[in-house]
Order: structure tokens, then C-alpha cells, then sequence
């Protein structure tokens, strides 16, 4: 699980948003920005290297900017005033910090879960119009279907034979005494039907 740096960075622009550019930058939560935009400015270097590159990197480059944030994260708990803009931005990216952190693990994870929130906004601006999201299992059984639907396309499948693949093969599967064999229905699996893959 990784935090969204990109939310961590709007806690503290919400807090000047209403200001002049010079009475930003005399504030406190002007730095907490200057902070996650140091961030994306030195992980952006990174686009074009391998996942094993970017996390050698992330851990000489990145790691100390991140230590840096946490240490005046920590000095700006002790000093914001109590539910203010700034207290809450401070808190909230506390809480996340374990989450945040996890970026320096793999290389493959990203800074911010946009990526994410680009994949199910179609689904966001029309599910006013569907009625399966009336009940709590509507909009259970729904995210699941976006969820298997996204990932698919993210990994060079047909989501439709995807779907079809999955329901008819982990029907005839005892998931429930072999648990483990769940990873083979998994969007990367290399075992899955030919079907499943589109065609260049």
C-alpha cells in the first residue's frame, strides 16, 4: 500500500490557497508544498529507468528530501495551532507517512494513485445513471467488475474475454483448499487463455 503524495501536497496548498504569491511564501505550508514538490521534481529524473534503477535512485536521492520532510513534519505537529489548515495538512501526511515511505521499497510504485483516479472517472461521472450502485453489494459488486476491468487493460488484455476466461475457469477451481492457486487468474498470469490478449 502506498500514500498519494499528490493528496499530501493539497492539504498544505489548501491552507494558502487564498493568499497573495509573496504572503505564500512567508507561511509555513508554503514549505510542506516546496517539500512534496521537491519530491515529484527529483522522482520525475526517474520516468524513463528501470524499476531497479529508479529504486537505487529513490534510496540515494529521494530518501534523505523524504527524511528531511518528516523531521520539519514532526517540528510543525509541535507548533501548528490545534485544527488549523496547517495542523491538519501535518497530521494527515503522518498518518500516511508508513504509506509514503513505501515508494522506496520498488521501483515500480508511483508517488501518487492519479493513475488510479484517471482509470475509474468515466465510471465516477455515470454512475449516477445506473442503478446497480442503489445497495451496498450493487456498489461492491460493481468496483469489483472496474477494478478486474482496469486491470486488465493495464496489463494488454481484452477485458471482455478476460472476464469470460476467469468466470468459467475459477468456477472449476477449489480456491477454497488451494487458495494459492488464485495467481493464475491474475491479469499477469502467463497462463492465461490466448483469448485474453489483444492482437497488435
Amino acid at each position: 500500500m502506498v500514500g498519494c503524495l499528490a493528496h499530501v501536497k493539497r492539504g498544505f496548498a489548501d491552507a494558502i490557497k487564498s493568499l497573495s504569491k509573496d504572503e505564500q511564501k512567508r507561511t509555513a505550508s508554503y514549505e510542506g508544498v516546496q517539500f512534496c514538490d521537491a519530491i515529484f521534481h527529483i522522482d520525475k529524473k526517474f520516468n524513463d529507468y528501470t524499476p531497479a534503477e529508479r529504486k537505487q535512485k529513490r534510496l540515494t536521492l529521494l530518501k534523505p528530501v523524504m527524511a528531511a520532510f518528516y523531521d520539519w513534519l514532526i517540528g510543525m505537529q509541535a507548533n501548528a495551532l490545534p485544527k488549523s489548515y496547517l495542523s491538519n495538512a501535518v497530521n494527515y501526511t503522518l498518518n500516511q507517512w508508513t504509506y509514503l515511505e513505501n515508494v522506496l521499497l520498488d521501483g515500480r510504485l508511483e508517488l501518487t494513485n492519479n493513475r488510479a483516479e484517471r482509470s475509474i472517472r468515466p465510471f465516477t461521472i455515470g454512475r449516477k445513471n445506473w442503478v446497480m450502485h442503489n445497495t451496498p453489494e450493487g456498489a461492491t459488486a460493481s468496483a469489483m467488475i472496474y477494478s478486474l476491468t482496469e486491470s486488465a487493460k493495464s496489463n494488454q488484455l481484452k477485458p471482455y474475454n478476460y472476464l469470460v476466461y476467469i468466470l468459467k475457469e475459477m468456477s472449476n477451481t477449489d480456491l477454497v483448499n488451494h487458495p494459492e492457486l488464485i495467481d493464475q487468474f491474475l491479469p499477469w498470469s502467463k497462463t492465461l487463455s490466448s483469448d485474453c490478449y489483444k492482437t497488435n
